[in-house]
């Protein structure tokens, strides 16, 4: 079992990420450079 610390640590990550993509997609648009650094 992962430690708690570890598993806190993804969670912040993967909603971080998550955040990103939801904003990107509100913008009216989104950059194909953006697209290719992701």
């Amino acid at each position: 079992k992962l430690p708690r610390a570890i598993l806190v640590q993804k969670k912040v990550e993967c909603d971080a990420k998550a955040l990103k993509i939801v904003e990107r997609m509100i913008e009216p648009q989104i950059t194909e450079e953006w697209l290719l650094q992701n």
